[in-house]
């Protein structure tokens, strides 16, 4: 007998070469950005890449940044918000603006202030809250790690420096209850206690025996756990006692991913918002190549916080685009200024028919949903709608 024949089915896409290296650039920028300060920190380097010029808000943008036609720039507020803006060779006084805007944040869950938990039943936890909406039952028997960004001193103490962290492998885990232990009924609901069962283990009681016994002096460092602060420490390679506080949270450790016959989807963790920070970023750069007949400045913002409420500094509900808009020209107020925030919409479930209205039905084709345009003029108007805008290149 012969041998048999092998055939070798490959991914095939209806997506030109150009689109799909973008969709690669999106699984990337997902995989990159674990948290909103590395949103932040991505997209920074990306637009640096692209041409556009750093800013800080404590500078005098009148006199020492040289703001001119057809220049881009960008500031960031706490490395979790950012603001990008280019200027229409074609400007002038009076003319508007025109703003889209997306956030960096998603639902996960973060590292308490204090962290320490007491030893329980042998292992190690660290000591989490939800933050956001986010479906936690989804975090259960995952791999997870941390990410973040954390203070650290000098080793004179007399300064402090901002360091992201992201601890790139599988590190902590939520197990949930093996079938034995649970009835029928308890399967089939899943019903958990956050406060209990959603905190993380990270190590043993052995293990966490036989490394070095840190006697913290300092109040704030003793309520933290030594574990967490000496995986800090190995991938930052500071010494313990230097590390000054910590904003970190656990993530899915999987990168995204095509998946479909024809790989036309893409899954991942964060698509709710990054996949519009990803979109806003590339539509800025494409739009900076070719500002010769721009009229307007072009800005995208991205904020922190949306979803907790967005009323903090770093949020939407913060002074951060009118401080913006007015800094750049306060002779502006009659121009007019289109602005466009991006969000992620859900399409009708087959298989969830019971959740959804079938006269308000919603299908997805190769966009993303802008649900809110808002035209600003001398009197504000807003027009609350529905609309879906094509982008072949997503």
């Amino acid at each position: 007998m012969g041998q048999p024949k092998c055939y070798s089915i490959m991914p095939h896409t209806n997506l030109s070469r150009t689109e799909n290296e973008r969709v690669g650039r999106l699984l990337k920028f997902l995989d990159c950005s674990p948290d909103a300060f590395h949103v932040v920190h991505t997209v920074a380097e990306t637009l640096q890449k692209s041409g556009f010029q750093q800013l800080y808000e404590d500078d005098d943008w009148i006199r020492g940044c040289n703001l001119r036609p057809g220049g881009k720039y960008f500031f960031k507020r706490h490395d979790s918000s950012l603001i990008a803006f280019q200027v229409g060779r074609k400007f002038q006084n009076g003319n508007g603006f025109k703003i889209l805007a997306a956030h960096t944040d998603s639902p996960h869950l973060k590292i308490r202030p204090i962290s320490k938990r007491a030893v329980n039943h042998g292992v190690i936890q660290l000591n989490v809250e939800c933050y956001g909406g986010g479906l936690w039952h989804t975090w259960f028997d995952r791999d997870l790690s941390i990410s973040g960004r954390v203070i650290v001193r000098s080793p004179n103490g007399d300064q402090l420096f901002r360091r992201l962290l992201n601890i790139n492998r599988p590190v902590v885990r939520i197990p949930t209850l093996c079938i034995h232990l649970r009835t029928s009924e308890e399967r089939d609901n899943f019903n958990f206690n956050k406060e209990e069962h959603l905190q993380p283990i990270i190590c043993d009681q052995v293990h966490a025996a036989l490394l070095k016994n840190h006697n913290f002096q300092d109040p704030w460092l003793s309520s933290q756990e030594p574990m967490l602060l000496t995986l800090i420490s190995e991938y930052l390679q500071c010494n313990v006692q230097d590390i000054a506080d910590f904003q970190l949270s656990l993530y899915d450790n999987q990168n995204a991913s095509r998946v479909g016959m024809m790989s036309e989807f893409v899954c991942g963790s964060r698509l709710d918002n990054l996949a519009s920070c990803f979109a806003i970023m590339e539509a800025m750069i494409d739009h900076g190549s070719n500002l010769e007949d721009d009229e307007s400045i072009s800005v995208m913002a991205l904020f922190d916080h949306e979803e907790v409420g967005s009323e903090s500094i770093v949020g939407a509900g913060s002074t951060l685009i009118a401080d913006t808009l007015q800094r750049l020209s306060v002779t502006l107020m009659g121009g007019e200024t289109i602005f466009r925030e991006s969000e992620l919409f859900h399409q009708s479930k087959r298989r969830y028919d019971l959740y959804c209205d079938h006269s308000q039905t919603s299908i997805i084709y190769l966009g993303l949903s802008f649900y809110r345009l808002i035209w600003l003029t001398r009197s504000i108007q807003t027009i609350q709608l529905s609309m879906n805008v094509l982008i072949p290149q997503l």
